[in-house]
């Protein structure tokens, strides 16, 4: 099976009325892996969506053994320092992915850009804030033509 990629993305906090997303986003999950059979999925474990989302592939993987969950670092030092320390029971597998700008305030931007580029399928779970960290990531993802799910 070729090797197809869905990075997640969502804000940090998930809103009290938006909490009963977890069976859509469960059905959407299958969808992304039957439908448009997705292998692997990115996250850059930051917030409430991403740990939702990793929670929810985590009980997919009974069912769908062959998925990945890969945890996608923004920092080639932490992988050298703590390679030997990381979790491979929570991850298949932990990766660094190339980045664009390299500077200290923006790699997680630049690490999700590339999560992006990287990636056949976005999946985001956004509110139209200008300002934060998931809507810049799919302003970026639409820029660069990505196929996008929205929550």
């Amino acid at each position: 099976m070729q090797e197809k990629i869905c990075s997640v993305f969502g804000h940090s906090q998930i809103n009290k009325e938006d909490l009963c997303i977890k069976g859509e986003l469960r059905k959407v999950l299958i969808d992304i892996i039957t439908k448009y059979e997705v292998t692997t999925f990115y996250f850059g474990g930051f917030g409430e969506f991403d740990t939702l989302c990793y929670e929810i592939i985590t009980d997919l993987k009974k069912e769908y053994t062959y998925i990945k969950r890969v945890y996608c670092l923004e920092d080639e030092k932490y992988l050298k320092k703590y390679k030997h320390q990381l979790d491979y029971s929570e991850y298949e597998d932990y990766i660094l992915l190339p980045l664009a700008f390299d500077y200290w305030r923006t790699k997680i931007y630049y690490r999700n850009c590339s999560m992006i580029d990287n990636s056949d399928i976005v999946l985001f779970y956004i509110r139209k804030t200008e300002n934060s960290g998931a809507y810049k990531a799919f302003k970026y993802a639409q820029k660069n033509k990505k196929q996008l799910i929205s929550i």
